[in-house]
């Protein structure tokens, strides 16, 4: 893989990124965002994780799907997610890092992604990108 494509993955990746940060704010705060919607991954998925999480794979898959094909780890699932037809990259996201005290109105949160094709590891991943959710 090239220094362009590369650079090309990151800036999808950052796409992908806004979108679940514009997806998180734009709907008015409501009850529905601090229930917990499921418990999976060992973690509690709260409203706001959970539309986060349809976004990003919705977005993830719209523009890296056909490209970089492979599948998505992510906080919350406990098995990986195809990222288009399936592949060699595999994706890594929190989609909503520090929903607790996004919740509670004490700080900023982050929309997290990496990739790397085989990844098997943190360390193996190419790329990343890190969108704030103001």
């Amino acid at each position: 893989m090239t220094g362009t494509n590369l650079g090309e993955l990151a800036a999808t990746l950052a796409e992908v990124g806004r979108a679940v940060s514009r997806a998180v704010v734009a709907p008015p705060p409501s009850a529905a965002d601090a229930a917990v919607d499921r418990v999976g991954g060992g973690d509690e998925i709260f409203g706001v994780d959970a539309r986060a999480d349809v976004v990003l794979v919705r977005e993830l898959n719209l523009r890296c799907g056909e490209r970089w094909p492979g599948r998505l780890v992510m906080e919350g699932c406990d098995e990986p997610l195809p990222v288009g037809a399936g592949g060699p990259w595999v994706y890594l996201a929190d989609p909503v890092d520090g929903t607790r005290p996004w919740l509670a109105g004490k700080r900023s949160a982050w929309v997290l992604l990496g990739a790397g094709s085989e990844a098997a590891t943190l360390e193996d991943l190419e790329v990343g990108a890190a969108v704030e959710i103001p």
